[in-house]
């Protein structure tokens, strides 16, 4: 019944993500609600499903976008790996820390995104991810981050903390 309910999460997500979230841009920047998702995976699961869905997320998400395949797999799978291996030290269920992990990964993604751009030998424009749009991305992402982790994680503990395994 997990399996199912978060697998339904994630093609919902994509789902909307790749149609509707292309409409609710602010000056041309839509929310990443894939990566927003696998940061609460990271933050819930255990790691065999942490790498699973952020595996399934990237690649799905990468077939579908069209673009250079792997990069948003790649970009999930490090960032996952890095959350999962720091949430001991966070404090859980805050809106504050909520906030600060989907902006540093967004950072991160983006980072993540310019070097596997610029390895591959396509043209980087580094002056782009010091600009506003960047900004704006950050704040929106945080803001939206914030939301979808809270929603996950009452979600999370409401129907699956008591499953047994």
């Amino acid at each position: 019944m997990k399996k199912a309910i978060i697998l339904s999460i994630i093609f919902f997500n994509i789902l909307i993500q790749t149609t509707v979230l292309e409409l609710a841009g602010i000056l041309g920047v839509i929310p990443n609600t894939s990566l927003l998702l696998v940061i609460a995976f990271a933050m819930n699961l255990n790691p065999k499903e942490i790498i699973a869905y952020s595996l399934l997320t990237g690649i799905i998400l990468d077939v579908l976008s069209g673009g250079i395949v792997g990069m948003n797999t790649f970009g999930f799978l490090v960032i996952a790996y890095f959350i999962f291996y720091v949430r001991v030290e966070l404090v859980k269920n805050s809106y504050l820390t909520s906030f600060i992990i989907s902006t540093l990964s967004i950072i991160a993604y983006n980072f993540i995104t310019l070097f596997f751009v610029y390895v591959l030998g396509f043209a980087v424009r580094f002056r782009y991810f010091f600009s506003y749009a960047t900004i704006i991305e950050i704040v929106y992402n945080g803001a939206v981050g914030m939301i979808i982790y809270f929603l996950f994680t009452q979600m999370y503990e409401s129907r699956f903390k008591k499953e047994k395994y």
